[in-house]
C-alpha cells in the first residue's frame, strides 16, 4: 500500500493525553536522497489506440473582468481559480455516460476532453463515489507524451479515505484532484479491467481548477507566466557555487488546490533520523493545514535555471503528483507544517539538516524561495527581534516579543515575494540547518529593506512534537518503558457499517475484578454522513460452550434510569436522542454488544465504543477487544483502543480464519495514531502476518487459533495514547465480514 489511509475521525469518541515535551537541542545533519527500492513495479494500462471523435466538456471562456474579480493578492500566490462543471450526460461517470466504448479484449474505457478556453494548465476535481481498486485514471494533453503516470483505482481510493477521515465533514474530502496538465484541454481515460463495468462507477467531474499564472517552456515543464516574473532583486541560485546548487534542491516550489483555486508556495524535504523510510517535508499553515489540501500537493524540484541567469530551464527539473500526509500542523500563534510525502523523491536530491533552537540575534541566514512561482532564488540577511504573531485570517500580524515563537530577518542582499511563503530559513555556515519557516513580512524588490517574518523551528517541533517523526528510528514508534500495575487500556472503539442482515458486533474482555464501563452506539453524533440514523443495542455475557445470555438492552439511551450520568460522562460529544448506550458494572468474564437499525430496514456507519468508568470501589481492566462486522469498496472497518501507561497489544484482522461463509478473503491492516488537533499518524501496515519480523511471537499468541495466511496482524507496543487500526480489502474490490481484535499482552 503506497498511500496512506489517515484516521482522524476517532478523534471526536476518544479522550486523550497530552504529549511529552521534546529537548530543543535535538538537530539532525543534511542528507541525500539515495537511489531508492520502489517495490514491485505496477502493470501499466495498455497502450491505447483509439480512432474517432473524442467527446468534449467545455466550459464558457472566462472574461478579463472575471479574471481580475477572483484573483488574490495576499497570501500565498494565488494561480489558478476554481470553475464549476454544469452538469450534462458527461460529467457523470455512471452508467449512462455515452463515452463509454467497450474494448475487443473486454476491457471497458471512458475517454474524454476537458475544455477551459484561455487556460494554462488544467486540473480536474473528481467527486468519488464508488470506483474498482482495479480500474485505471489517466491524465494528459493531446498526445501520449502528454500524459502524467497512470494512478490505480485503489490509488484514488485511499487518497478519498485519508480526506474523509481526517475531515468526514469537509465537501473536500470527496474530491480528487488530478495533476497539473499544461494547455487549455485536459484527457482522461478511465479504464476498467475485464470482469468490470460502468455500473461499478459512481464519479463526476465535480469542478475545474482553470490556472492562469503560468506557461509552458520548450522542455515541456509547467513554468511561471515568464522567466523572471520574481523581481529582478532576487538571487538565481544557479550563480552560485556547486555546493550552494545542491543545498537548495532540498527546497521544492509547490503547487497545490484548496477549494478549487490553486496556489503556489515553497516547502523544504527534511533529514531524519531513518531517511529512507519517510520523507518530512515542512511548510507554512497558511499554505497547506488541512489533509483534503495535502492530498492536493504537487511538488517540483530543482526547479531552477539552467546557468546562472539563463532563460533556459534546469533539464534536471522534475515533478512529484503523489500528495503528502498531513502530519502535524500549527496555526493561529504559530504558522508551520509538517507532511509527509506519498512519493519518494528524486534520487540525489537534498535533505535538508534542521536545528531546533532559535538562531542568535544578529547570526547570518539564508533564505532559499520561489518567489512568485518562478525558479529557485537565494536570499542572505540577518536574523532580527524575537516577534509573536497571530493569524488574522488573510496574514499574520506581528510585533515585537522576547518571548515570541517567530523571528524577523532583515536583508542585505535578497528579497522574498508572494510564493516564497512556507520556505525555509537556515544558518549561514558550514551546516547550514533549517531554522524556520517564511511566515509573511513586508519584503520585495521595492522595498528591499521590509522585515521578513519566520515561524521558529525550534517552537513548532516543541509545540508539534515533531521529534516524534523526525527522530524515530527504523520507521516505528519508540519503544515504551516496560508495563506497570497502572497500564491498562482505557477505552476501545469500533467503527463500521450495519446493513439490515449484518449487525454490528463489539465484544469485551474484563479482567481482575469488577469494572464500571459505558458503552455507546453512536450514529448522528459521529458527523459522519453515512451514519445510521437510529441505533438499537443488546449487551450479551458470553461462557465457553454456553448460549449466549441476554443482559440488558436499550434503544434511546435517555430511557435509561442512570441516563443522567450518561450523560455527564459523554458531555465532551453528546449522544444524539435516537442513540443506544449502556453504562453497567461487568464482573470478569466476555461480553458483546450487538447493535442493529431500529426498524431493521436501514442501513449505514456506526461507531461502538466500551469506555472504562473511573470508580474507587472497582478495579477491573479491559483486556480484549473484537468486533465483527462488514467490510466493501466503499467502507473499512476501523477499531481504536485508547492506552495509559505502557502496555503490548497484538492486533489482528480475521477473515477465512472466523468461518464465517461471508468473510472476507484477503484484509490488510494499517495502524494509526491519533491526537487531538493532530492529524493521524501512519506507525505500521501489514497485509500478511507471516511477514511480520516478530511473526513467530505472533503465531505462538495466536496458536490456539492459528491465523490464516493472507490475513493481518500486528504486535506493538504503545504508551500512552489514542490508537485506530483501518482494515480493508486488499484490492479494495471485495466485499466480506471481518473479525478485528485487540488483545492486551501480559
Amino acid at each position: 500500500m503506497n498511500f496512506y489511509q489517515r484516521i482522524a475521525w476517532l478523534l471526536c469518541t476518544l479522550a486523550l493525553l497530552g504529549g511529552a515535551s521534546v529537548s530543543l537541542a535535538d538537530r539532525m545533519e543534511p542528507g541525500v536522497v539515495a537511489a531508492s527500492q520502489t517495490g514491485q513495479q505496477r502493470r501499466a494500462p495498455a497502450q491505447l489506440h483509439l480512432s474517432g471523435p473524442l467527446p468534449v466538456l467545455r466550459l464558457e471562456a472566462l472574461t478579463p473582468a472575471r479574471l481580475a474579480a477572483e484573483t488574490g493578492a495576499s497570501g500565498p500566490r494565488q494561480v489558478g481559480l476554481r470553475r464549476l462543471v454544469p452538469k450534462s450526460e458527461l460529467q457523470e461517470f455512471g452508467l449512462d455516460n455515452p463515452a463509454w466504448q467497450a474494448l475487443g479484449d473486454g476491457r471497458q474505457l471512458l475517454r474524454l476532453a476537458v475544455e477551459s478556453p484561455g487556460a494554462l494548465a488544467l486540473r480536474l476535481g473528481l467527486r468519488i463515489q464508488r470506483l474498482p481498486g482495479s480500474a485505471w485514471l489517466r491524465f494528459g494533453g493531446e498526445t501520449e507524451d502528454d500524459f502524467q503516470p497512470a494512478v490505480t483505482g485503489s490509488e484514488v481510493l485511499e487518497v478519498i479515505a485519508l480526506n474523509r477521515n481526517a475531515a468526514p465533514r469537509n465537501p473536500q474530502s470527496e474530491v480528487y484532484w488530478s495533476p497539473v496538465v499544461s494547455g487549455e484541454r485536459l484527457v482522461l481515460e478511465l479504464e476498467l479491467p475485464l470482469g468490470s463495468d460502468p455500473s461499478m462507477v459512481e464519479l463526476e467531474i465535480a469542478e475545474v481548477s482553470h490556472i492562469y499564472a503560468g506557461s509552458r517552456s520548450e522542455q515541456g515543464l509547467y513554468l511561471p507566466r515568464a522567466v523572471g516574473d520574481a523581481g529582478a532583486c532576487n538571487n538565481d541560485i544557479s550563480c552560485y557555487d556547486a555546493a550552494t546548487v545542491a543545498f537548495g534542491s532540498a527546497t521544492a516550489r509547490m503547487i497545490y488546490t484548496d477549494g478549487g483555486f490553486t496556489f503556489v508556495c515553497t516547502g523544504t524535504l527534511l533529514n531524519d533520523l531513518n531517511p529512507s523510510a519517510d520523507f518530512y517535508f515542512l511548510t507554512a499553515n497558511h499554505c497547506i493545514s488541512t489533509q483534503p489540501v495535502a492530498s492536493t500537493l504537487q511538488t517540483y524540484w530543482e526547479f531552477r535555471s539552467a546557468a546562472c541567469n539563463s532563460a533556459t530551464a534546469y533539464s534536471g527539473t522534475s515533478t512529484l503528483t503523489g500528495g503528502a500526509t498531513l502530519i502535524s500542523t500549527l496555526g493561529n500563534t504559530h504558522d508551520t507544517t509538517l507532511l509527509r510525502l506519498n512519493q519518494v523523491p528524486p534520487t540525489g536530491v537534498s535533505m535538508s539538516g534542521w536545528e531546533a533552537s532559535t538562531p542568535a540575534s544578529e547570526a547570518d541566514l539564508i533564505g532559499v524561495h520561489h518567489p512568485r512561482g518562478d525558479w529557485q532564488k537565494i536570499s542572505f540577511g540577518d536574523r532580527g527581534v524575537l516577534v509573536a504573531c497571530t493569524d488574522q485570517g488573510d496574514f499574520y500580524a506581528c510585533q515585537n516579543d522576547s518571548n515570541g515563537n517567530f523571528f524577523a530577518v532583515a536583508w542585505y542582499d535578497g528579497v522574498t515575494e508572494s510564493g516564497s511563503s512556507g520556505s525555509g530559513i537556515f544558518t549561514d555556515d558550514s551546516n547550514r540547518r533549517l531554522v524556520g519557516n517564511l511566515s509573511s513580512g513586508s519584503s520585495d524588490c521595492s522595498n528591499p529593506s521590509g522585515l521578513d517574518f519566520y515561524a521558529s523551528f525550534a517552537d513548532a517541533y516543541e509545540d508539534g512534537n515533531f521529534g516524534t517523526w523526525l527522530l524515530e528510528e527504523g520507521g516505528s514508534p519508540p519503544v515504551p518503558p516496560p508495563a506497570t500495575g497502572t497500564d491498562i487500556a482505557k477505552n476501545l472503539s469500533t467503527r463500521g457499517y450495519v446493513t439490515p442482515s449484518v449487525p454490528m458486533q463489539g465484544g469485551i474482555v474484563v479482567e481482575g475484578s469488577t469494572a464500571k464501563v459505558l458503552v455507546t452506539a453512536r450514529g448522528p453524533s459521529t458527523g459522519l454522513a453515512s451514519a445510521l440514523n437510529d441505533t438499537t443495542m443488546e449487551l450479551f455475557a458470553l461462557s465457553p460452550g454456553q448460549l449466549a445470555v441476554l443482559l440488558l438492552e436499550n434503544d434511546d439511551w435517555g430511557s435509561n434510569t442512570n441516563a443522567a450520568e450518561i450523560a455527564s460522562l459523554t458531555a465532551n460529544l453528546p449522544l444524539a436522542e435516537f442513540e443506544a448506550a449502556l453504562l453497567t458494572n461487568l464482573n470478569p468474564g466476555s461480553y458483546t454488544s450487538v447493535v442493529r437499525d431500529f426498524g431493521s430496514d436501514q442501513s449505514g456507519e456506526v461507531v461502538l465504543g466500551f469506555t472504562l468508568v473511573a470508580d474507587d470501589g472497582l478495579a477491573g481492566i479491559a483486556k480484549n477487544l473484537s468486533t465483527r462486522g462488514n467490510v466493501t469498496p466503499s467502507f473499512a472497518m476501523q477499531g481504536g483502543i485508547v492506552v495509559e501507561g505502557n502496555v503490548q497489544v497484538l492486533i489482528t484482522a480475521r477473515g477465512p480464519s472466523t468461518g464465517l461463509p461471508s468473510a472476507l478473503a484477503d484484509t490488510t491492516m494499517e495502524l494509526f495514531k491519533v491526537a487531538t488537533g493532530q492529524p493521524a499518524v501512519s506507525l505500521q501496515e501489514n497485509d500478511d502476518w507471516g511477514t511480520n519480523a516478530n511473526a513467530a511471537e505472533i503465531a505462538s499468541l495466536t496458536a490456539s487459533r492459528p491465523l490464516s495466511e493472507r490475513e493481518p496482524a500486528l504486535l506493538v507496543n504503545l504508551a500512552s495514547g489514542a490508537y485506530t487500526a483501518v482494515v480493508r480489502d486488499y484490492n479494495q474490490d471485495d466485499s466480506g465480514e471481518v473479525v478485528l481484535g485487540f488483545t492486551v499482552i501480559e
